[in-house]
């Protein structure tokens, strides 16, 4: 797990991001993804998204993800705004210029024990197997 001064620089440098996604989807730990960021979220729209009611406490901001379906996958992408909690989430939803705000509860299928899936109900394909990382720690004496 990334902790401390490495999270901080990997936070501040975009391009340490970029990096340790192409570690992760290389090494297996996180699948593949569409991962298409061209959209705008409007600030009449982060509006709309940070009236929707939610359950838990300080989440009071949108965050920035891409697509996470599968890669050359058919119809509209996909990003994750804010989670409202009670297995409810704001997804951005676009294709093109249009888009949508849609409130989508998580995905209830489970690809492997003790690992859940990390998209919405109804999603097309497989769930997505998102391995967690490796325990880093030296083995005990």
């Amino acid at each position: 797990m990334i902790t401390g001064e490495k999270l901080d620089r990997v936070l501040l440098d975009p391009s340490s991001v970029v990096r340790y996604a192409s570690y992760l989807v290389a090494t297996g730990r996180v699948p593949p993804a569409c991962g298409r960021l061209d959209y705008e979220v409007e600030p009449e729209l982060q509006a709309r998204v940070l009236a929707l009611p939610s359950s838990t406490d300080g989440d009071d901001y949108i965050s920035r993800s891409s697509c996470p379906l599968p890669p050359n996958h058919r119809g509209p992408h996909y990003a994750c705004l804010r989670y409202l909690g009670a297995d409810q989430v704001a997804w951005l939803k676009w294709l093109g210029p249009l888009s949508a705000v849609v409130v989508l509860a998580d995905c209830p299928q489970s690809p492997e024990p003790d690992c859940a899936c990390p998209l919405f109900a109804g999603h097309h394909g497989p769930c997505p197997v998102v391995s967690p990382e490796p325990d880093m720690r030296p083995p005990p004496p």
